[in-house]
């Protein structure tokens, strides 16, 4: 059976990585900042990997991915080729879509308004018309049927996908 890994990793090429060091602080710390999809090409020998960053949605290979990213959790679950060929298609489809990162920020401050009891929106939240990498791997989850969520994507964090994809029961934590 066809297997995918749903991961979770922080920069490590970046002399000055802020925005990773934002995103780990307001998620209480966590040893990551991103998340992503990857899997491994049979045909040709070789790990894809499917993420949000910079300034879109794209694939990388699995040698370019480890040269800029430090993976900290990795996830891997056993797809039917059903499953893959669905998830396929749908980072196909949004290869190129712009990367949310004003949604970071709103995340940070719908954070601010839970201390002070309050529930807003994303101010930021553009939903499926750009991606941050928390919804990209919750949506690809959705489309392999393994995940659903009636949570509003534009609040979601990388640690709230993290705990999502933990709590699947055939999610196998691989390190």
């Amino acid at each position: 059976m066809p297997k995918i890994i749903i991961g979770f990793s922080k920069p490590k090429n970046h002399p000055f990585p802020i925005m990773s060091w934002l995103i780990r602080l307001f998620q209480g710390w966590t040893p990551y900042s991103q998340a992503y999809v990857r899997w491994y090409r049979e045909k040709y020998e070789q790990g894809l990997v499917y993420e949000a960053s910079g300034s879109e949605v794209k694939f990388l290979s699995k040698e370019i991915f480890d040269k800029k990213a430090e993976p900290v959790e990795e996830y891997e679950l056993e797809i039917s080729s059903e499953q893959k060929f669905k998830l396929v298609k749908f980072c196909m489809e949004n290869a190129g879509v712009k990367y949310a990162a004003m949604e970071n920020l709103g995340i940070a401050f719908v954070k601010i308004m839970r201390l002070f009891g309050k529930e807003v929106s994303n101010p930021f939240g553009k939903g499926r018309k750009r991606q941050k990498c928390s919804e990209l791997v919750i949506t690809a989850a959705e489309h392999l049927d393994i995940l659903h969520t009636k949570e509003d994507l534009d609040k979601l964090d990388v640690k709230d996908v993290r705990n999502m994809i933990a709590e699947l029961p055939d999610a196998k934590r691989i390190f």
